[in-house]
């Protein structure tokens, strides 16, 4: 949950930024920007979203800032970034989905089908399980998996607060689910797909997961690297 007022003072300004360099071309009126916003702002800032709040997104955008000038469609990664975990819950499947017929079904009347197909198709890239295949759908799954490259101390603590939105499952049901994720990403050849992701992530990032699993082991939790 979001305690910096501030913070989403700016989030919302981005959102209307967007709006307002398409106003003339979206049949949209203010009222109806505000009324998405507000959807969008109380899906992310609830009690129950300890990660996947506007804290992540604010995140993820400021990552999608840095890596600007290798993004194809800026608008689209944009409206990809607010909407990729508006549905959220852990103890479902098929999260993104959601999210992103959410984003078609309150879109459809405002934007462009192509837009909107484009956004779609980014929102669904950040599932994970499969390869990304255009820039952008690689650039927004090295986004979403940024935070993985933070300092220690931020990364166990996105870890924790990513444990706390599972409590359902315990804590050898998690760290299996958990622990086959980030194997899978060590796994990987390249745990980001682009190149700017690669050069400022990569090294980092296996550090902290093979620390974490390690990290694991030691508290009992059957979590082999190999």
């Amino acid at each position: 949950m979001l305690n910096n007022h501030h913070t989403e003072t700016q989030l919302k300004q981005r959102f209307l930024l967007f709006w307002q360099s398409r106003i003339h071309q979206a049949p949209i009126e203010q009222e109806k920007i505000d009324v998405v916003w507000r959807f969008v702002s109380q899906h992310y800032n609830t009690d129950k979203r300890h990660y996947h709040g506007l804290n992540h997104i604010y995140h993820c955008l400021d990552s999608m800032d840095h890596a600007l000038d290798y993004i194809d469609d800026p608008d689209a990664m944009l409206m990809a970034i607010f909407f990729h975990d508006v549905v959220c819950d852990p103890q479902i499947k098929g999260n993104e989905q959601k999210s992103a017929d959410l984003f078609q079904l309150i879109h459809q009347d405002t934007l462009s089908d192509d837009f909107i197909q484009r956004v779609y198709t980014l929102i669904l890239a950040t599932t994970h399980s499969f390869k990304p295949e255009t820039n952008d759908e690689k650039i927004i799954c090295d986004i979403d998996l940024s935070s993985f490259a933070l300092p220690w101390r931020l990364f166990l603590k996105d870890s924790d607060a990513v444990r706390v939105e599972s409590l359902h499952l315990s804590d050898d049901m998690y760290y299996e689910k958990k622990c086959k994720f980030l194997k899978y990403l060590l796994n990987r050849p390249k745990i980001y797909y682009s190149h700017f992701f690669f050069n400022r992530c990569e090294q980092k990032a296996r550090k902290n997961i093979t620390r974490f699993i390690r990290s694991i082991q030691k508290q009992g939790h059957g979590c082999a690297l190999n």
